[in-house]
């Protein structure tokens, strides 16, 4: 099971996770939906599960999360294996969105030098058929069709060069948070 308590209103969230193995902290539990040790947050690792419940949540700055281990999982395991596991994913996740932001910035620059020639002879298209046909139905649908070619040829570069940056960027913040969030392990109940 897993629950989430936010604290100060909107910027630390509190999370009880319930991880079958330590190891499901980075990957995906092999538990079907039958099994009663399924939970919320089985569909994935647990360090996703929390970085997806911080992009839900942008206003959340700082996780403080409890794992809940089995007896002999948690015995197998200490805080500081687990903080230096978390601290090489979250740099090896950031390091990723750093590649990502520089990849985005790099197909973005080679696509706009693609998308403003392009525009141009689109533009100048579009101004010779306004000027040299007559209106009707075809000249204003050849003329709406040249202003889409526009839109379209200068969609890619922004998009590579605003958003993908952006979004990688945004990563890099909750894998930073998440590399630093405070964490307890515990044993879980028997009885579960």
């Amino acid at each position: 099971m897993s629950s989430w308590a936010i604290a100060g209103g909107t910027t630390v969230a509190r999370v009880e996770l319930h991880l079958p193995t330590i190891g499901a902290l980075f990957e995906i539990p092999n538990l079907s939906p039958f099994s009663t040790d399924f939970q919320s947050s089985s569909y994935s690792s647990g360090i996703e599960y929390l970085a997806d419940r911080m992009y839900a949540n942008r206003r959340l700055t700082s996780i403080e999360a409890t794992f809940v281990l089995p007896p002999d999982e948690l015995a197998a395991t200490t805080h500081d294996e687990v903080r230096a596991a978390i601290r090489r994913y979250g740099a090896a996740k950031i390091e990723a969105s750093d590649v990502h932001v520089r990849a985005d910035i790099t197909r973005g620059r080679r696509a706009m030098l693609i998308a403003l020639p392009a525009v141009v002879v689109l533009l100048l298209l579009t101004a010779w058929f306004e000027q040299t046909t007559a209106d009707g139905f075809v000249a204003e649908t050849i003329i709406a069709g040249l202003w889409i070619g526009v839109w379209v040829s200068l969609w890619f570069p922004i998009d590579k060069l605003f958003w993908g940056v952006w979004t990688h960027r945004s990563d890099r913040i909750i894998y930073e948070r998440l590399r630093d969030m405070q964490f307890t392990l515990t044993a879980a109940d028997d009885d579960r």
